[in-house]
């Protein structure tokens, strides 16, 4: 179920959609998507259930990321220095944990938090040094939130 790379040093890739039905992948795992400097978006299959740490990481011109109803925890590394991302909107997941670490360097203005998450680690987003708008969809649920967290 799980993928060995999906794309390693893609200098002209620049949107991945991966598919549902019988050829969906379950487990991203780390570096599967890796080195694409000209990546703009990706999209996770509905059957995603697992993201390994680093899945996504040093996309200079990623602008969005969709994620699956099936992934509940992103993990450490998940998403890091996408400076070209104005907004990461988060509010249609069923993410529980955001893991320590797991998206730094990004270039948003804006996050918006769902409200099944009840983990927000330490650094989760750190170096977002343009983020302005925090908006949780309920606060209440957030049993664990870590040191600089933004």
């Amino acid at each position: 179920d799980a993928v060995a790379a999906i794309c390693h040093r893609c200098p002209s890739l620049r949107v991945v959609e991966l598919p549902d039905g019988a050829n969906a992948t379950s487990t991203i795992p780390t570096d599967s998507v890796s080195m694409c400097p000209q990546l703009r978006s990706v999209t996770f299959g509905r059957q995603t259930k697992d993201l390994d740490r680093g899945a996504l990481c040093g996309y200079s011109r990623l602008r969005g990321v969709a994620i699956p109803d099936g992934i509940t925890s992103l993990p450490r590394g998940f998403l890091d220095h996408a400076p070209a991302m104005a907004a990461l909107d988060l509010i249609g997941t069923r993410l529980r944990t955001i893991a320590d670490f797991s998206c730094q360097e990004l270039g948003i203005e804006r996050l918006s938090l769902p409200a099944t998450l009840v983990s927000l680690e330490s650094g989760a987003f750190s170096n977002c040094t343009r983020l302005l708008d925090v908006k949780f969809a309920d606060p209440s649920a957030l049993a664990e939130v870590g040191m600089r967290v933004f």
